[in-house]
């Protein structure tokens, strides 16, 4: 199964995969764990992937593509204020757009509120 988690900063997405979804790794690089499918932290990665200039895009859904299935968390970062600094905005737009397409691709879409799991694919 292929499921995306998403939401706010500290709602309890990460605890939601680990018990819900059985993902393991947390804490271990990027690579490593979403070669197992398992991707915590997704915004973290994308702006670790930009600033060494890899196209978080194709890295991410490469390195995916690898598994059958997969679970990716990531927090929402497209609200609020719009930031002045480029790379920020630069940032935010490869984070929507890779959580467009991963929730394209997942069968199931989670938005995890105040602890709260909202099912809204799947």
């Amino acid at each position: 199964m292929k499921v995306l988690l998403v939401g706010p900063a500290c709602q309890g997405k990460t605890e939601y995969g680990v018990t819900r979804y059985g993902m393991t790794g947390r804490g271990r690089p990027w690579e490593e764990t979403a070669a197992r499918g398992c991707v915590f932290g997704l915004q973290q990665w994308v702006e670790s992937l930009m600033r060494r200039d890899i196209p978080p895009l194709e890295h991410v859904m490469d390195l995916l593509s690898t598994c059958g299935d997969w679970v990716v968390v990531c927090d929402e970062v497209g609200c609020g204020v719009v930031p002045v600094d480029a790379f920020q905005r630069r940032w935010r737009d490869e984070v929507g757009a890779l959580c467009q397409r991963l929730a394209a691709e997942a069968d199931v879409v989670e938005r995890i509120f105040c602890g709260i799991p909202a099912r809204i694919k799947g």
